[in-house]
């Protein structure tokens, strides 16, 4: 469970609109923001990881989408027309992926957070992980024949 995502009381959040998009798998939501999550100490794609994407609007940080990473490591977060610019955080469960598969991880978290300043463009935030650390980096969205 991530904690800084809304829980209890508050609405639900909203996924991305289903529906294939030229170039992705039918499994993913078509989507202008998306984010890919690999097990580099195992070397395959993170399924069901957990992902939060918040928004900063005056100093305060509000729930867009919540979206589950797919047997290929993906999730769609937004599809283009909720994409505007602005701060936003990404937090990936990593603690319970590898509680899901008998690892501790030291960072049960990774928060990362990034700057839209083109909300036509596509975005692509892939994260590597082990049980003891992490990388992302800004990429271009992956390509699939």
């Amino acid at each position: 469970m991530i904690g800084s995502c809304s829980t209890g009381d508050s609405a639900p959040l909203q996924h991305a609109a289903p529906g294939a998009s030229e170039g992705l798998p039918a499994s993913l939501p078509e989507a202008i923001l998306t984010a890919s999550v690999v097990d580099s100490a195992y070397g395959r794609p993170a399924e069901g990881v957990e992902i939060c994407l918040q928004r900063r609007i005056t100093g305060e940080w509000q729930d867009e989408a919540r979206a589950r990473t797919d047997e290929g490591g993906l999730a769609g977060l937004l599809p283009a027309r909720r994409l505007t610019r602005g701060v936003y955080k990404l937090e990936f469960d990593v603690g319970s992926y590898f509680a899901g598969i008998g690892k501790v991880a030291f960072h049960p978290s990774v928060i990362v957070v990034f700057q839209v300043t083109d909300p036509d463009q596509q975005h692509h935030i892939p994260v590597l992980i082990t049980p003891y650390s992490h990388l992302t980096y800004q990429s271009t969205p992956p390509r699939w024949p």
